[in-house]
């Protein structure tokens, strides 16, 4: 199955223990042991970006980098689409989690682009989201597929 290209993204990380890590110039935040979502976008290569994360050694470009480098790479969840969705997901996301004020989201007005949850309840990030009655972009698996290990998600937009 071809992946749209485009698209937003969501990481799912674990932070195995307590620890401070700098972020440029958010500067020290101390983070929690438990799991990370952030909310990204891949206009140019939706796969490719969620794969540069998912290595340990890169150039640090964005805050986000500073954490993968860190943390145990859980997940993806891929939300093909030509439109940008990464602002609509942070939103939604900010009224259900704890956020990391002002991570990931220097271009834009979004509080955050990270959450904070301390567990994953059966690990079914899908029936999380789902819950959230004011979710517009659903991810949905598709036929449990996996492309270079991300797992693919259909967004039905209404």
């Amino acid at each position: 199955m071809e992946v749209n290209r485009t698209g937003a993204y969501l990481l799912i990380l674990f932070n195995p223990k307590k620890q401070p890590v700098r972020i440029g110039k958010l500067g020290k935040i101390n983070f929690l042991r438990g799991y990370y979502f952030y909310v990204g976008s891949g206009m140019k290569n939706l796969e490719q970006r969620v794969l540069r994360h998912k290595r340990k050694q890169k150039k640090i470009r964005w805050h986000i980098d500073y954490l993968t480098k860190r943390f145990q790479f859980v997940d993806a969840k891929l939300f093909p689409s030509s439109r940008k969705l990464e602002c609509q997901i942070a939103k939604i996301l900010a009224q259900k989690f704890k956020i990391i004020k002002g991570f990931g989201c220097s271009d834009c007005r979004c509080q955050s682009h990270l959450f904070y949850l301390d567990r994953l309840f059966g690990k079914n990030l899908n029936r999380i989201l789902c819950s959230m009655p004011s979710f517009h972009a659903i991810p949905t698996v598709i036929n449990s597929t996996k492309t270079k290990n991300l797992t693919i998600a259909n967004s039905l937009l209404y």
